[in-house]
């Protein structure tokens, strides 16, 4: 089992990790971890006893380590990324789906407001389309991300310096 540790990167470095290697695959559980929808390229890894986290960490401190062998970089393609665009996926079809009734409902009461015959007719009231998004749930990322955590080994390390009293 090889760790890794992933870093901030800054996106004038052109520094980047070839894609498909462990140390890219390294940056996407970063991505997963951050849940942010973080662009790809904002995190670099390098092998822990490598010469380049030598110098990575000279300029900036780690975020993460992790380790990684084949294993888990196979469990990564096949089970959890995929997984985690099936979250992406239902919750940008929840998003749409919210869009739209809420876009039919103004619609609908709109021309209640402007109709002649049914101006004066409450034909909304029973409708509370609110609470049916807020009430479905969502599938829960924590969830996700802490069994993440556990299944390659993460370490998450401080982000921000301590203050000084």
């Amino acid at each position: 089992m090889k760790k890794y540790l992933v870093f901030r990167n800054n996106q004038d470095s052109r520094k980047f990790n070839i894609p498909g290697s462990p140390e890219a695959i390294a940056c996407e559980i970063a991505r997963a971890l951050e849940m942010d929808g973080v662009p790809r390229g904002a995190f670099i890894a390098y092998l822990a006893d490598s010469p380049e986290v030598t110098f990575a960490t000279i300029q900036s401190s780690p975020l993460f380590s992790m380790e990684l062998d084949q294993a888990r970089i196979n469990a990564w393609i096949n089970d959890a990324e995929p997984l985690l665009h099936k979250i992406y996926y239902f919750d940008d079809a929840v998003n749409e789906a919210q869009s739209l009734v809420m876009s039919a409902f103004s619609e609908l009461e709109k021309s209640i407001e402007e109709s002649i015959i049914f101006k004066d007719v409450d034909l909304t009231s029973e409708i509370s389309i609110s609470n049916v998004f807020e009430e479905m749930g969502r599938p829960d990322e924590y969830e996700f991300t802490e069994r993440l955590e556990e299944e390659f080994s993460v370490e998450k390390f401080e982000r921000y310096p301590a203050r000084s009293v």
